[in-house]
């Protein structure tokens, strides 16, 4: 398939993405390997390329695209410099991938806003440096908001 699917792939994969809203259940599995195979099948960066385009286009499959990529993503240790792999997951990162998650932090959905945060914690720590200085100016004014309005919820608990 590879680049022949490109122009199909994000109308491919946004009805997929429902499946993933509930983790724990059979349907999140299957629906999580078809996900691998299809990334597989394709190339990986169209594949990432049409997930973060879905969560820009398609609201409704917001919470299903962070869950695929907070479980997918690769995960860094702790160091200063990005792994290479992020070039393949993060296609077009400051443009696209900036705006999914600028996107995500302000929408009205807060368990999306929560997820959103979650992401940019373990996957796109500033000490990393994933982003360009000039690519977080807007990904940073909500976070603040996210993250307070989480420690509130949990301090009424």
């Amino acid at each position: 398939l590879k680049h022949h699917i490109f122009p199909a792939l994000t109308g491919i994969i946004v009805p997929l993405l429902p499946g993933l809203e509930e983790q724990g259940t059979e349907i999140f599995d299957k629906v999580m390997k078809l996900m691998d195979d299809l990334c597989r099948a394709t190339d990986t960066m169209l594949f990432y390329h049409s997930i973060w385009k879905a969560m820009i286009t398609a609201p409704y499959v917001r919470l299903a695209a962070l869950t695929y990529l907070v479980e997918r993503l690769p995960k860094s240790p702790s160091v200063d410099v990005a792994p290479p792999q992020f070039v393949q997951v993060l296609p077009h990162k400051e443009t696209l991938v900036a705006e999914a998650l600028v996107l995500s932090l302000g929408d009205s959905n807060i368990l999306v806003q929560r997820t959103a945060l979650d992401l940019l914690n373990i996957h796109f720590a500033m000490a990393r440096h994933v982003f360009e200085p000039h690519t977080l100016l807007p990904i940073l004014p909500p976070s603040p908001l996210v993250l307070l309005r989480r420690q509130i919820g949990l301090n009424r608990r």
